[in-house]
């Protein structure tokens, strides 16, 4: 199984749990439908490089570990999701790019969902994004040089960033909510200063 090849009037609204898991397959384009994608829905295809949602996607949640070790590069997030679960995007060690709408409103950041993401050095997240933590090892490991913390964001939790060995800089926004930054949420990293915001 390299191929998977949807209807143009499909109405399937979940990829369930592991369905591809360790498959080869190579590439998918989800339809506009999927609402879910699963537990492992992909985890360990590795051959899988590619995965596209429409202009229109309905996608709300992605699944625990749903691309745990894919080979993608690039991917492009619907404006609709709102979750991304526990290690969701984890050790996949080509993905350099994750996009996200404008408008998302993305409320739950897992836990590693971006854990060894080794080429991955900057995410951008709008302003409309609602998610109030920094999961545990959410980005530890990471290729990360540059971040943003969002103004929603109220905790860095322990071991967020844990040895990014890369990352130099770290901002807030002016108007920053955040409260507290958990223990060795920034070990290992290599910025030589660091502004708190006057929330903390």
């Amino acid at each position: 199984l390299t191929t998977v090849i949807f209807a143009s009037d499909s109405v399937l609204e979940t990829i369930g749990d592991f369905t591809f898991m360790s498959t080869p397959l190579t590439a998918i384009a989800v339809p506009s439908t999927v609402k879910t994608i699963g537990v492992s829905t992909f985890s360990f295809c590795a051959s899988f490089i590619a995965i596209s949602f429409s202009s229109d996607s309905q996608l709300l949640s992605i699944g625990k570990n749903a691309f745990l070790q894919s080979k993608f590069v690039v991917i492009a997030l619907p404006k609709t999701l709102v979750t991304i679960g526990d290690a969701a995007f984890s050790q996949n060690k080509l993905l350099s790019t994750v996009t996200f709408a404008s408008d998302t409103k993305l409320s739950y950041l897992g836990t590693y969902a971006f854990y060894k993401c080794s080429s991955l050095k900057n995410i951008i997240f709008p302003t409309t994004v609602t998610f109030p933590r920094v999961e545990n090892y959410a980005f530890s490991y990471s290729g990360m040089v540059t971040f943003n913390v969002p103004k929603s964001v109220i905790s860095i939790e322990p071991y967020a960033f844990f040895g990014c060995g890369s990352l130099v800089s770290v901002t807030f926004t002016p108007d920053s909510n955040l409260l507290g930054i958990g223990y060795a949420a920034f070990q290992s990293c290599m910025f030589t200063s660091f502004n708190v915001p006057a929330s903390v």
